[in-house]
């Protein structure tokens, strides 16, 4: 659907019943669905989707089993808001990987499945490819203007060098260690910024409660400045103290950033747990300064 602010008005773009109608007795409901953590192609044009469909004859309805395939939907297929369904992966394909979440590349060139992260071309000819890295992460564009994932990985595979900031080129799957290293693997990553690029956003939720903060990153929100160089080294811009209190993962900010590179949003309870009595878990707003990509980027 295609949601206009202004007019509080929806329009229907596609109906999905009917290329799966998941009306039979193994498979009473089936969704398309980003699993919440997706985005389109920067242009909103093409879209990964996972099928997903309930089935009440395994012990896990919604588990492992219930994912069906992947599909990328072309908004504009036969003109602007006109489309159809280009591409599938069915799960009895030997190229099939389990994913939480199915993503868009920002060009619209590649599908990217996670958590464990693997890269198709839109059009599933190849693949899949393994990027190496595991867990929470985001695509963002490199400051030399490359695809990336953005994330945390111990470095070398090793505990004793600590989880470092790092990207992966998604087309050759080249591995950048940006900073660190970083504490616990305990954050999430935004790197909607593609109209100021080469930086990504990192909250972290840790310590947990009563553990008090020791290092600068922990409760915090930064930037990692996302680019190949290593003289001077990458960047990291701190930029808020979220005040968490980590009682729950409920309790954590899980950041954004917009695509202008213009706000952050974060949600914190501000001293405070969702599980305390009387306690609010608030959504805040950061504005950047509007000439930062220009101060630190020399743009």
């Amino acid at each position: 659907m295609k949601y206009r602010v202004s007019t509080n008005k929806a329009t229907i773009l596609h109906d999905f019943r009917a290329e799966y109608p998941g009306e039979n007795a193994n498979n009473p409901y089936c969704v398309v669905t980003m699993m919440e953590e997706g985005d389109p192609s920067d242009d909103s044009r093409y879209w990964a989707f996972i099928l997903h469909c309930r089935d009440y004859n395994l012990p896990d309805p919604w588990g492992p089993n219930a994912y069906k395939g992947i599909l990328v939907y072309d908004k504009d297929f036969y003109g602007k808001d006109n489309g159809k369904i280009i591409s599938t992966l069915k799960r009895e394909d030997p190229k099939w990987r389990l994913g939480t979440f199915a993503s868009m590349s920002p060009s619209g060139k590649y599908v990217w499945i996670g958590d464990h992260h693997y890269i198709y071309p839109r059009d599933f000819s190849s693949g899949p490819r393994d990027l190496g890295i595991c867990c929470h992460a985001d695509m963002e564009i490199s400051a030399e203007g490359r695809e990336v994932v953005f994330g945390f990985a111990l470095k070398d595979g090793m505990w004793s060098k600590g989880y470092w900031a790092t990207m992966v080129d998604i087309e050759t799957g080249e591995l950048t260690y940006l900073a660190g290293p970083i504490g616990r693997a305990e954050y999430h990553f935004s790197g909607n910024s593609t109209d100021k690029p080469g930086w990504g956003l990192v909250s972290i939720y840790g310590p947990d409660y009563p553990a008090k903060d020791t290092q600068w990153m922990q409760h915090s929100i930064f930037m990692v400045e996302l680019t190949k160089r290593t003289n001077p080294s990458p960047r990291v811009w701190r930029i808020v103290q979220t005040r968490t209190v980590l009682k729950s993962y409920q309790d954590a900010p899980f950041a954004k950033i917009n695509k202008k590179g213009t706000k952050i949003f974060f949600g914190s309870a501000w001293g405070q747990s969702i599980k305390d009595p009387g306690a609010q878990y608030d959504v805040y707003q950061i504005n950047l300064p509007s000439t930062w990509y220009q101060d630190l980027m020399g743009k």
